[in-house]
């Protein structure tokens, strides 16, 4: 089963990739024209190659992880290693520039500069979401596919539904999905290390509070329950409010490697 972020929802490029060495930046850059010796670059438009181009043939990753990741782009640079990923068509990562694919380049960006931490800070996360999920179930919530109800009994007493779940769909449940990669939106976004975001990952839970108890019960709820730790531990149990506080100290942990 796939972690629950959207870079590691994507998949390894299925066949080797061609990339090109641009010596005037001193940049790697995946093939994607049709032009013969030429290659298009954002923002510079084809760029005719040289002799002084240097080519080289990537095999595809066996899978995707942040350490694999960090392997290739230490010989051919970021660029490099978003050509090893598949984006939403046939082409790469680094190629695909759909604007739903942003936050998965900051991701992957992040697993290049942490590599096996943050494959290892994902494990745990991934762990703690699911568990935080068994949580909920067991207090009144059931998933239905990639539905989620409150107080379903069978198919003609549903109860209520509280929304579509899933990596792009309303209801975000899972902690990994509340790991922040950048701040501010489109062009005008900064990445930043890997942190989760208390506020949004509350807001969901507000949500569910609202299923739960209703309008009126749940705003004195959300009054009597003030912390997101009360609130996680109201909604999934002890368990689920001690696992997400960890993941604070567990970004903590994460360091940048020094390079020389």
């Amino acid at each position: 089963m796939k972690k629950s972020t959207k870079a590691f929802q994507l998949n390894p490029m299925p066949e080797s990739v061609l990339i090109h060495y641009y010596p005037k930046e001193k940049t790697w850059y995946p093939d994607n024209s049709y032009e013969k010796n030429s290659i298009f670059i954002r923002g510079k438009g084809h760029v005719k190659m040289t002799k002084a181009w240097k080519h080289e043939t990537i095999e595809p990753l066996p899978e995707l992880t942040a350490e694999a990741l960090q392997k290739v782009a230490s010989k051919y640079g970021l660029n490099g290693a978003m050509s090893m990923v598949q984006g939403w068509g046939k082409c790469c990562l680094k190629n695909d520039t759909s604007f739903g694919l942003d936050s998965a380049k900051y991701e992957v960006a992040n697993m290049v500069t942490f590599g096996k931490q943050y494959d290892e800070f994902t494990d745990a996360v991934q762990k703690i979401g699911d568990d935080f999920i068994e949580g909920l179930l067991s207090k009144g919530f059931t998933l239905k596919g990639n539905t989620l109800w409150y107080g379903y009994k069978n198919e003609t007493d549903c109860g209520k539904l509280v929304g579509f779940t899933g990596i792009y769909e309303k209801i975000k449940l899972h902690p990994l999905l509340y790991i922040d990669h950048s701040l501010g939106r489109s062009f005008m976004a900064v990445r930043v290390p890997p942190m989760f975001d208390p506020i949004g990952f509350d807001n969901m839970l507000t949500t569910l509070f609202y299923f739960k108890h209703g309008l009126d019960k749940s705003r004195k709820m959300l009054q009597k329950y003030v912390s997101v730790y009360d609130r996680i531990k109201h909604l999934a149990g002890a368990k689920s409010a001690k696992g997400i506080k960890s993941i604070f100290e567990l970004q903590k942990k994460l360091e940048i490697p020094e390079t020389s």
